[in-house]
């Protein structure tokens, strides 16, 4: 489940949440636990006594001019001690051919783009603390998980 942090938010009846600032309006529309992401054609597996956090989100550019793959939105995830998770880019581009998400390059003005990103972390670690994820470090897109 996802809760809501700080900033312009409402609220689906999916359960997803959906946040905005001046440039972004993200949706994260899933979190769950995984041991695999994936295909029968790519497999990424986590490590013993691990867990995948599997997350289903979107963005829609605000903006006036397209996001290139250096501009364009990075979920992080942030546990309660404030220490900072980067998701696995394998286990990512796995779990998004399992969701049948395209890649993307770029994303022009108003395009509603479909991500989903995996970290892995240990599974006492993600039972024991509190989680939040947060879009390009912005705390107005800060997502409470668990």
């Amino acid at each position: 489940p996802v809760a809501s942090g700080d900033g312009s938010q409402s609220s689906q009846s999916d359960g997803s949440q959906t946040k905005r600032n001046d440039s972004l309006e993200v949706t994260i529309s899933g979190v769950t636990t995984k041991q695999t992401v994936g295909t029968s054609l790519m497999t990424a597996e986590a490590g013993e006594d691990n867990v995948y956090l599997a997350v289903r989100w979107k963005y829609t550019n605000l903006t006036a001019t397209p996001l290139d793959i250096s501009t364009m939105p990075e979920l992080t995830l942030v546990d309660q001690n404030g220490s900072v998770y980067e998701s696995d880019h394998f286990a990512d581009s796995y779990y998004s051919d399992q969701l049948k998400i395209p890649t993307r390059m770029n994303a022009n003005p108003g395009l509603k783009i479909a991500q989903a990103s995996v970290f892995e972390i240990g599974a006492d670690q993600y039972k024991s603390s509190k989680w939040r994820l947060i879009v390009n470090g912005d705390d107005s897109l800060s997502f409470v998980v668990q």
